[in-house]
């Protein structure tokens, strides 16, 4: 989907206040909600919506599966960037950045994984988890060598003795082959914070 300008007023079935604006969205289709915001100027209060105050305009397409692609227009609803999501905040794909409503640059937020997030997802499948429903998939540095790496971390669902506690893995993937570079289980009761 490509934008050129924000000229839609949010269609809205839902208005959340926060401190920063107003967060409305819609359900576009069984599989994607379209969540749309304003971000006031810095060192102001909105009680109301007033134009004046707006900085940018956002607009986040968020999937069942756990994608998010965010549209970020200026105050006068040209285009400033398109930036690409997974889960709950894993940098993919490439990002555009727009001046003057032409393309300025891109950034490509996967250059180093030849392993990609497709690959981590079968990788996922195959250990009997399913990222596209729950999990954690970050990019990280890894060694002393600081190679790209996937860390990957899931509730393998197994419960201790005391019904409460659940039983965590952490795997660590080569960010180029997806070779497994370290892996544990670990602990955590999601009751005590």
């Amino acid at each position: 989907m490509t934008y050129c300008k924000f000229n839609r007023f949010f269609p809205t079935k839902l208005t959340v206040r926060f401190s920063g604006g107003t967060i409305e969205g819609y359900q576009r289709d069984a599989h994607t909600y379209v969540k749309q915001y304003h971000i006031i100027k810095e060192g102001y209060v909105e009680e109301t919506y007033n134009r004046k105050l707006v900085e940018n305009y956002v607009e986040e397409i968020i999937t069942d599966y756990r994608y998010r692609d965010i549209y970020t227009f200026d105050h006068n609803g040209n285009l400033i960037s398109v930036k690409k999501f997974f889960g709950n905040n894993l940098e993919i794909g490439s990002w555009i950045y727009y001046k003057d409503e032409n393309v300025d640059r891109r950034e490509n937020k996967d250059i180093g994984y030849s392993f990609t997030l497709k690959d981590v997802l079968v990788y996922g499948k195959k250990n009997n988890i399913d990222f596209l429903k729950s999990g954690d998939i970050k990019k990280i540095q890894f060694g002393a060598s600081n190679q790209k790496a996937w860390e990957l971390t899931w509730n393998t669902g197994k419960l201790t003795g005391d019904g409460e506690t659940y039983l965590f893995r952490k795997v660590i993937l080569d960010g180029k082959s997806g070779k497994e570079l370290a892996s544990k289980e670990y602990l955590l009761n999601p009751l005590i914070r």
